[in-house]
């Protein structure tokens, strides 16, 4: 779809710098571009409840996804580990990507401030992220004590239950949706 779009706008110098972009990602991560994009779902939510504030992504292909970390393992950008706490599998990943920020500079300007701003969110160094699978998601936190406190947590209810029980949304064709609940506020 997108490449198409490209294509029909006459941009040939974008879609070139798109297409060894593309190349560069596969080289040096070690999977193409349309593998991360099959491997996560199309729903990025972020939510807070009792416990606290979490992020989730939906897993779209599950053996794509475990083929990606395992590519960033082996190509050395991220180590993985995990434990198994009370039947649960909780996952710690550290990303590296100074290496791949500086090799991202060579794609001109455009790419040097891409690269630039993810050093910022990388924090201009490692960026651990914790995790658990539930429901076909995966649940992060800022620290692992998080999702421990929220497995122990008794109220269980799932993302996908949550939004269409209380905010009456079927997310299943959805490319963006926002969702949001406000208490306690006045109604006029």
């Amino acid at each position: 779809g997108f490449e198409k779009v490209i294509e029909k706008e006459g941009a040939s110098e974008e879609l070139q710098d798109y297409w060894e972009f593309k190349q560069f990602l596969k080289q040096k991560m070690g999977f193409a571009l349309e593998d991360y994009i099959q491997a996560i779902g199309s729903q990025f939510l972020f939510f807070t409840d009792e416990v606290g504030e979490f992020g989730a992504i939906q897993v779209g292909n599950k053996q794509r996804f475990e083929k990606i970390l395992t590519a960033l393992v082996k190509n050395g950008w991220a180590s993985h580990k995990t434990r198994h706490i009370n039947g649960k599998t909780y996952h710690q990943m550290i990303l590296t990507f100074s290496p791949l920020m500086e090799d991202l500079s060579q794609f001109g300007e455009e790419m040097a401030e891409l690269a630039f701003f993810m050093k910022l969110v990388v924090k201009l160094n490692d960026q651990f992220f914790y995790w658990v699978e539930e429901d076909g998601y995966l649940i992060f936190a800022y620290v692992p004590q998080m999702l421990l406190e929220r497995q122990r947590h008794l109220v269980r209810v799932s993302i996908e239950q949550w939004l269409k029980q209380q905010q009456h949304q079927d997310t299943r064709s959805s490319l963006l949706a926002f969702s949001t609940t406000l208490s306690e506020t006045p109604r006029r």
